[in-house]
């Protein structure tokens, strides 16, 4: 059987460009050559620490955690490794096996269906690991599974997922030709072709808005309550604020590109992307008219840029405040706040804390990545993370993983730790009081977790794509493969 996790970071997941915005001019082969010299001055820093270091890839004295370890269920042969949902508690684990033909689906270690398919993205697990659904194929037919009732069968299926409140399920289901949403059951309004990656639940799963083509003509769909017409509109960007309290999208009319916030149209251009949503009803995109690009910031023109950086647009908790990416010449800069940074070969998107008063982001200067907090440099690394980097709950202390020769290290306040053969992605997690942080390492192809620098015993592979959980006494929790069986870990915060 396959590991059952997301592999750990390697040269690839981790690459330096992850997540970093090049200037212009950095072609794939400058790129490419610029990586072979970092390998080059990794690999003769790395001679040099180890001709000086016997110690530099195992630390001298490792602390064991104290552990408790609870079978969850055996891992059934045949298991597909992508399939595997598992509860945000770590208590609850969900997979698809193929064995002769069939597609089983296994809860628990026990079989809950034997079908000729699953659909694609399930099975799923509520929000709070109590629920679970599952598209069923059998034979031409489609149908749905929520806690084990076979919903009415459809000729095909898509989508299926619970709202964050878990109270709500909803796919896209097909019919005659048309396409419909359904939500607990009840069909909505059939149209010719419901938007690519739609319907979006609102955050607290109130409300649900997709796009929708009828007769040529596109709308978007709030509460099954449908708006103007147009050419097109969403197409990808995210509809709701995060309090769910603003609605914006964007919208296509003779060929001119324009963003409507609560119903109200804003200015056409000629293209629009990276549209934004805020809190407070804050909203932010990318405008381009002709040559000329800009950031319009609720409803005001920024100035005019070079270009701007797909991708790099970014609101603090609440909107207060704004920040983005800019090309200027050879270099691109951070524009925090209507204030332009230093230029850098690459700079990533703001991250900021969650008192808004701290901002953390990569950024490429020679041959060196490195992350700045509060315009201050971090220490100079091959590569940074995609995931990185991460604040803690109170936004006092900031970590991200690094590249240093052919090893990864977690960067804790500026501080790097042991050297693994890869650090999980999205692994890194703070503890609810901050004091403690835990992430997922490699060390060969083996997982350990790691807890304030003490480490558990070696398992054959750690499962989820969640970082590890604490709770309110200081524990931390993760689900590991071990001896082919599933095993809920629990660890306690080392005594300082």
């Amino acid at each position: 059987m396959n590991a059952m996790g997301p592999e750990p970071t390697d040269g690839r997941i981790g690459h330096p460009h992850d997540g970093i915005s090049a200037a212009a001019g950095s072609t794939g082969i400058e790129l490419l050559r610029r990586t072979q010299n970092r390998v080059h001055v990794a690999f003769l820093a790395l001679v040099v620490l180890l001709a000086h270091s016997t110690d530099w890839c195992h630390a001298a004295t490792v602390m064991p955690l104290k552990l408790k370890e609870v079978v969850l269920a055996k891992a059934e042969p045949g298991a597909v490794p992508a399939s595997v949902v598992v509860s945000s508690d770590f208590r609850r684990v969900a997979y698809v096996v193929i064995q002769r033909g069939k597609q089983h689906v296994f809860v628990d270690g026990k079989r809950a269906a034997t079908l000729d398919g699953v659909g694609f993205g399930t099975p799923a697990l509520s929000p709070d690991g109590k629920r679970l659904l599952f598209i069923g194929i059998r034979g031409i037919n489609s149908f749905v599974s929520v806690d084990g009732i076979e919903g009415k069968p459809f000729e095909s299926i898509d989508r299926a997922e619970f709202s964050p409140d878990g109270k709500r399920v909803l796919f896209v289901a097909q019919r005659g030709g048309r396409f419909f949403v359904v939500i607990n059951d009840v069909e909505g309004p059939a149209f010719d072709q419901i938007g690519e990656g739609d319907p979006q639940f609102s955050e607290g799963g109130d409300h649900v808005a997709y796009a929708a083509r009828r007769d040529g003509k596109w709308q978007l769909m709030v509460d099954d309550k449908p708006g103007p017409s147009f050419e097109a509109v969403g197409r990808g960007t995210r509809y709701f604020s995060a309090d769910g309290k603003t609605l914006a999208y964007l919208a296509v009319r003779r060929g001119k590109y324009f963003v409507i916030v609560e119903g109200v149209e804003g200015k056409e251009y000629d293209a629009i992307s990276d549209l934004i949503v805020a809190d407070g009803g804050r909203v932010a995109y990318r405008a381009v008219s002709g040559k000329e690009q800009r950031v319009v910031l609720s409803g005001k023109e920024g100035p005019l840029c070079e270009a701007i950086i797909t991708g790099s647009l970014a609101f603090s908790k609440g909107g207060a405040r704004f920040g983005y990416v800019e090309k200027k010449g050879d270099l691109v800069n951070l524009v925090l706040d209507g204030v332009a940074g230093a230029g850098m070969r690459a700079v990533g998107p703001p991250v900021f804390g969650p008192a808004n008063n701290r901002v953390a982001h990569k950024a490429e200067r020679d041959l060196d990545t490195v992350v700045v907090l509060d315009d201050k440099e971090g220490p100079p690394f091959l590569g940074i993370s995609a995931d990185g980097p991460i604040f803690s709950p109170d936004g006092s202390r900031l970590v991200y993983s690094a590249q240093r020769g052919v090893s990864w290290v977690a960067v804790t306040d500026g501080v790097p730790g042991r050297a693994y053969d890869g650090i999980g992605l999205r692994s890194m997690a703070f503890s609810a009081d901050s004091k403690h942080l835990a992430y997922w390492a490699k060390r060969g192809i083996r997982s350990v977790l790691v807890v304030d620098g003490s480490e558990s015993p070696e398992y054959r592979s750690y499962v989820g794509t969640q970082p590890p959980k604490w709770d309110s006494t200081g524990t931390v929790s993760g689900l590991v493969l071990k001896d082919e069986e599933f095993v809920r870990i629990e660890a306690e915060a080392p005594q300082k």
